[in-house]
């Protein structure tokens, strides 16, 4: 029993200086030492000889020592220890953390100054905690937040129990010591249970956190319980969705879904919805895709194939790419949301931000093979009315291989295709500063009426004018014509 307790003790002593320390879970402690484990040869029984070793060789070989050492032997070895000039926390809390087991009130005793006086008491409060509160509140009290953060910190299961019997001036230490714990993260839910009698907000989040991590879909319900009484969680604080999807892990997507399933219908729902696909697409592609699938909206299922497409692209991109033209058919018209007539007779425009997570898909796929992705999305809106879709596979087509699509642009006959994509050519050469290709495709619109000439020339004129006045000179232009754009003047 003495050999069970001495290395128990070397171990404590360990954890205590540690800076991530084991949690003790429990006033007396549960865990076996198996007393099998060899332990180290040692010849040196005094404490002079035990001194004279090595510094690196002195803590195992002191740990062995105390496994039998009485009071009067430890604290001959501390005063010598001093008395050459050893300084070493851990060799200091070693020896305090066994003497405090045989008799803390000499070791508190012995303490010389501030630092070993805290090494006392932290390692009588890792023995006893009830103890130790009760002989500091017996004398100045002064230990109180010292001991507070050592129970916090190794028994924060006592803690929760007790809280009450720890003196108001180490009630905040003490919390603060939980939260350095890896207790949090094993037993969130049981944290959030305190904070209820706690107002301490960091310890809050911790545990909120944590409960996320560790299930995001009963952390969700935990916070509709709790909301009224927590306002810190209201919002877009903390308690708000995004916080569930700033510390879950995409495996947890699953937990997403439940979530959205429990939320009121709208735009938030939707919302919640496509962050959940995201999530999902990342563990599990192949389930993200049947998933969106099963939705009954044309427009929900065409954004959440898409989320669920990326995972494909570059991987399997003939997949990918079936996904797309199965995107398009249950809904070409996916870039664009059509406003929305509100009961007092104004109109609101929803929320985009969705457009943003599904774009990345659409260009990847433009980018390996842009004719294909227009092509698909053509044959499911033969009468040019999907205008958001076309203009955005247009702008990537264009941005990407300016020539290729020039050369498609060629091909096409018919104007409700060919206009609006020789606009998206004109607006992608004049960012560039091609000014007189841009110029060029401008005049060959057959609505000159809404020609975007006026506006390219004079940026033109502005970067470089004799550049754009030669031009003019030579253009394919009525007199009249060349006259407004070289005055200014609206045509």
């Amino acid at each position: 029993m003495v050999l069970v307790a001495g290395v128990a003790g070397g171990i404590m002593a360990k954890r205590i200086s540690s800076s991530t320390p084991r949690q003790v879970s429990s006033i007396t402690p549960t865990s076996k030492v198996d007393v099998r484990v060899p332990l180290p040869s040692v010849q040196a029984h005094t404490p002079d000889a035990l001194l004279a070793l090595p510094a690196r060789e002195l803590y195992r070989h002191l740990a062995r020592w105390l496994l039998d050492a009485n009071e009067t032997e430890i604290a001959t070895l501390l005063d010598r220890y001093r008395t050459q000039g050893g300084n070493d926390f851990e060799i200091t809390r070693l020896l305090y953390v066994h003497w405090t087991r045989l008799n803390p009130e000499g070791a508190i005793s012995s303490a010389t100054n501030d630092e070993e006086l805290y090494q006392v008491w932290t390692s009588w409060a890792c023995h006893i905690p009830e103890a130790a509160l009760a002989a500091d509140a017996a004398t100045s009290g002064k230990m109180a937040r010292t001991i507070g953060h050592t129970i916090g910190r190794f028994h924060p299961n006592w803690l929760f129990a007790n809280f009450d019997r720890i003196p108001p001036d180490g009630q905040e230490s003490a919390i603060q010591g939980i939260q350095i714990e890896s207790f949090i993260l094993a037993n969130p839910f049981k944290t959030l249970k305190q904070t209820e009698r706690w107002n301490n907000k960091e310890l809050l989040y911790a545990a909120y956190a944590a409960a996320i991590r560790k299930s995001p879909f009963d952390a969700w319900q935990w916070l509709q319980q709790h909301r009224i009484s927590n306002p810190d969680f209201a919002g877009e604080g903390h308690g708000s969705l995004e916080s569930i999807l700033r510390c879950m892990k995409p495996s947890d997507a699953r937990d997403l879904m439940r979530i959205a399933e429990t939320m009121p219908p709208g735009g938030a729902q939707r919302d919640f919805f496509s962050n959940s696909m995201e999530f999902l697409a990342k563990a599990d592609p192949e389930a993200a895709l049947a998933e969106a699938r099963t939705s009954q909206s044309s427009r929900i299922k065409a954004e959440h194939l898409a989320l669920a497409g990326k995972a494909f692209v570059y991987h399997d991109p003939e997949r990918a790419f079936q996904i797309a033209d199965e995107l398009f058919a249950a809904c070409p018209e996916v870039f664009h949301y059509p406003e929305i007539q509100m009961p007092d007779g104004t109109t609101v425009q929803p929320r985009g931000e969705r457009l943003y997570k599904i774009h990345p898909y659409f260009k990847a796929l433009g980018v390996r093979d842009p004719e294909r992705l227009m092509n698909s999305f053509l044959s499911h809106d033969p009468d040019g009315e999907a205008v958001g879709t076309f203009t955005t596979l247009s702008g990537i087509w264009a941005a990407h291989a300016p020539e290729s699509y020039a050369n498609w642009l060629n091909s096409q006959t018919d104007p409700r295709i060919r206009e609006p994509a020789a606009r998206k050519l004109v607006d992608q050469l004049a960012s560039q500063e091609q000014y007189a290709e841009a110029l060029d495709w401008s005049l060959s619109l057959g609505t000159p009426d809404k020609s975007p000439t006026d506006s390219v020339f004079n940026q033109w004129r502005r970067l470089d004018p004799d550049s754009a006045l030669e031009w003019l000179e030579t253009a394919n232009l009525p007199d009249s014509r060349k006259t407004q754009l070289r005055e200014g003047a609206p045509k």
